[in-house]
C-alpha cells in the first residue's frame, strides 16, 4: 500500500514523503470549486452509454474531501505543505521580501497563488491546454484531483503515520465513485479531442490504475459489512 500511496503523489502535487499538498496545485483545485452538503455546485450527476458500457459521474464527496476543501481555501498547514516556501528561496524570480515574511499564511498565499511549483503531472499538462481550461470538463478534472488527494490524506495518515483509519473515508463506494467519475473525464476528454488530450488522458490511467490498484487491497484487507 505503501508504494501505491508514493505513485499518487507526482500525479496530484505531494512531495513522496509529505502528508501535506502543494499549496499552489491545492489553492489552484479547490479555489473553483464551491462546496455544499457533501457535492460541488459546478458539477451534474451525469450517465453516458458508449456502446454496452455504462459510464456514470457522481457528484459526491466524503466529509474528509469537504473539510480538507476549506482548510485549503483557509490556508491551513495541516493541507498546505510549508516546506515549498523554504525552497522556494532558490528559484529564480521570487521577490527577495518572500523569504521575509512576517506572516506564514502571507508566504502560502503568495505561493498559492503563484505557479512556481506544482509537482503535478495532471496540473502540468492542464496548464499547457488551454481549451481545456475553458471548457466544462476543467472543473471535473479538478474535482478529481481533489478527490484523490482526500484518499491520499487518508490512507497515508493510516498506513504511513500510523493514526487509526477512518473507515468512512476508504469505504468501496467511495473508491467505485472515484474509478467511475475518472472512467466519465476519460471519455469525454476522448470525445472532445483525443489527438490534444493524449497526455492528459494517459496521466488519468495511471492515477486510476493506481486507485484500482489500492481498492482492491482495501477489498483484501477489510470487509465492509454489506459484504458479509
Amino acid at each position: 500500500m505503501e508504494q501505491l500511496i508514493k505513485n499518487l503523489s507526482p500525479l496530484i502535487g505531494c512531495k513522496i514523503d509529505s502528508l501535506r499538498w502543494c499549496p499552489y496545485t491545492a489553492y489552484q483545485v479547490c479555489k473553483d470549486l464551491r462546496l455544499a452538503s457533501l457535492v460541488c455546485l459546478d458539477l451534474d450527476n451525469d450517465v453516458v452509454h458508449k456502446g454496452p458500457v455504462r459510464y456514470e459521474f457522481k457528484n459526491r464527496v466524503s466529509v474528509g474531501t469537504y473539510e480538507i476543501h476549506g482548510k485549503v481555501l483557509n490556508l491551513d498547514k495541516d493541507i498546505m505543505d510549508s516546506s515549498y516556501i523554504i525552497q522556494s528561496q532558490n528559484y529564480v524570480g521570487i521577490p527577495e521580501n518572500l523569504k521575509n515574511m512576517t506572516s506564514l499564511n502571507d508566504a502560502l498565499f503568495y505561493y498559492a497563488t503563484n505557479n512556481i511549483k506544482n509537482d503535478s503531472s495532471i496540473i502540468d499538462v492542464l496548464d499547457d491546454l488551454g481549451f481545456i481550461k475553458q471548457s466544462y470538463l476543467y472543473k471535473y478534472i479538478l474535482f478529481i484531483l481533489l478527490d484523490s488527494y482526500s484518499l491520499r490524506y487518508s490512507l497515508y495518515n493510516h498506513y504511513i503515520l500510523g493514526d487509526d483509519l477512518d473507515f468512512a473515508e476508504i469505504r468501496d463506494e467511495r473508491l467505485k465513485r472515484l474509478i467511475d467519475n475518472i472512467d466519465y473525464v476519460k471519455l469525454k476528454l476522448e470525445e472532445m479531442n483525443a489527438d490534444k488530450t493524449v497526455d492528459l488522458n494517459h496521466h488519468l490511467s495511471t492515477l486510476l490504475y493506481n486507485v484500482c490498484l489500492i481498492r482492491k487491497e482495501l477489498k483484501d484487507e477489510f470487509v465492509e459489512i454489506e459484504e458479509i
